[in-house]
């Protein structure tokens, strides 16, 4: 198991450590599992009935996650299975607020919090590559729109081709289908896309030619 994981739950008190157990359906398999394990280093341990149907718990949310593979929707209910309220789980943006960004705001949009998310998993690999994604991505669709001079409709479907490959083959690779994390508050970014809706719907109305230009 993660040390760093193991040093935390050590410093538990034997009632804290109780309420992971108690609640284990809002911990990570993980945290369940270390903290019954440091019960019973401290001559706590449970008895083989409670140990039991614990296991099975713990086999169920590993489950849970796993029905995800496969073709699931963009904004699927399944993708709260990873979602617990554990104070050791990473904290990252959830899959399906990425997916809504990546949709409205383009992959540029979605890959940089991706980006942040796989930062804070440690996967610098990660980061790259969803940088590197949105990036070309982004530049590969500005060519093609001014290119041929493409409209609205097109740059929508853009938008849904990125959103799936964000949750196809960048969420899988880079957090994993089956990590359980603390959902992340996404009102920065949020706040940002208004600002930036704004000012594009400012410059249509009062400043159309300058669109034309382009």
């Amino acid at each position: 198991m993660d040390e760093r994981l193991n040093f935390q739950i050590s410093r538990l008190s034997d009632v804290e450590l109780r309420d992971c157990i108690d609640n284990r359906q809002n911990y990570m398999p993980d945290t369940i599992e270390t903290a019954m394990a440091e019960l019973q280093k401290r001559g706590l341990a449970l008895d083989s009935a409670e140990m039991q149907v614990i296991s099975e718990d713990i086999t169920a949310l590993r489950d849970n996650v796993k029905l995800q593979v496969g073709y699931v929707g963009l904004f699927s209910s399944v993708y709260k299975n990873n979602v617990v309220a554990d104070p050791f789980a990473p904290v990252l943006y959830s899959r399906s607020v990425i997916n809504g960004f990546t949709f409205f705001m383009g992959a540029l949009f979605g890959s940089i919090m991706l980006a942040i998310n796989a930062s804070n998993v440690k996967n610098q690999k990660g980061v790259l590559l969803s940088l590197l994604f949105g990036v070309l991505y982004t530049v590969v669709q500005i060519i093609l729109i001014f290119s041929f001079h493409l409209g609205p409709p097109i740059g929508l479907f853009f938008s849904i081709i990125a959103a799936y490959c964000v949750n196809y083959f960048l969420w899988p690779r880079i957090i994993g289908n089956e990590t359980f994390y603390c959902a992340k508050p996404f009102w920065v970014p949020l706040i940002i896309a208004v600002m930036l809706t704004a000012s594009l719907i400012y410059k249509v109305l009062f400043y159309p030619d300058s669109l034309h230009r382009l």
